[in-house]
């Protein structure tokens, strides 16, 4: 997400559809997971990992254009066609293993 915001903070202004909401996993987690995994050995299929929290990406954005001190507007346009009704389908959250690092603090450290 860091990635998006700030290509899109390079266009004057931040993208966000309200009906999509994330589940942002911190790096430092998902290498902590997948040192779990190897240690532990082949086991078949594994669970998919993500962050502790579940925000919208209107949260999400407001959270790092605040972290930045940036004033750039938050636009809330729906995602058009398939890719959209994934993402507001839940495609970008899941079920599985959570890490521990919160968006918020992720931000405070950058």
């Amino acid at each position: 997400m860091n990635q998006a915001f700030t290509a899109m903070a390079r266009l004057g202004a931040l993208v966000a559809d309200p009906g999509v909401r994330a589940q942002p996993v911190d790096v430092r987690d998902v290498a902590a997971r997948l040192v779990t995994l190897v240690e532990r050995g082949p086991g078949g299929r594994v669970e998919e990992i993500g962050g502790p929290q579940v925000l919208s990406m209107a949260e999400a954005a407001t959270q790092w254009l605040r972290a930045r001190d940036s004033r750039r507007p938050v636009l809330r346009v729906r995602v058009p066609g398939g890719p959209g009704r994934a993402f507001r389908a839940g495609h970008l959250t899941s079920e599985g293993a959570t890490g521990m690092i919160r968006w918020a603090d992720y931000l405070a450290g950058q």
